[in-house]
């Protein structure tokens, strides 16, 4: 795959280079939404793999900066590189047990470029969270940053908020 590339368009920039080995549609390392990247039988772990724990604590997080802006309707998390999804349900599921309206109120965007994990992720967690629950927060699955360019506008925070 690297050969004819570079044969016809000459030396690779590395940095095309590392977009091609990680997230190439069909070889790329996190493309395989059923290669087991990370936890125990992984490559390696990280603080999501080995527990709820810090899901649970960043929603507090995340719980505290909403009751900062004042609670608005919708509120924004990103996160970029959902893996397994692990992340993203650890912090839903304590939002939810923490306020529903909160709940309600998150769109929480997880940015993966592999079309593959995109849409296995989609259907893990349409099963997860189902449609029909009124305290469901939105969900959105994008490839990359730029849709998100303009952010959704927060309010500012009160004075005696502001760090």
């Amino acid at each position: 795959m690297l050969r004819p590339l570079i044969e016809s368009e000459g030396p690779l920039p590395f940095a095309s280079f590392m977009e091609l080995a990680l997230y190439h549609e069909e070889y790329g390392y996190y493309s395989d939404p059923a290669r087991t990247r990370v936890g125990r039988t992984g490559d390696f772990a990280t603080s999501v793999s080995v527990g709820n724990a810090f899901g649970r604590l960043l929603a507090i997080r995340i719980y505290q900066a909403w009751e900062a802006h004042g609670k608005p309707a919708s509120f924004s998390v990103l996160e970029l590189g959902p893996e397994d999804g692990s992340l993203a349900r650890d912090i839903l599921w304590a939002a939810r047990k923490q306020d529903p309206s909160f709940h309600r109120a998150l769109d929480y965007v997880a940015c993966e470029p592999s079309t593959r994990k995109r849409e296995a992720l989609a259907s893990s967690f349409a099963t997860s969270f189902p449609r029909s629950s009124s305290e469901i927060c939105r969900m959105f699955w994008v490839k990359t940053l730029k849709p998100l360019q303009t952010p959704p506008r927060m309010p500012p925070l009160p004075p005696s908020r502001q760090a």
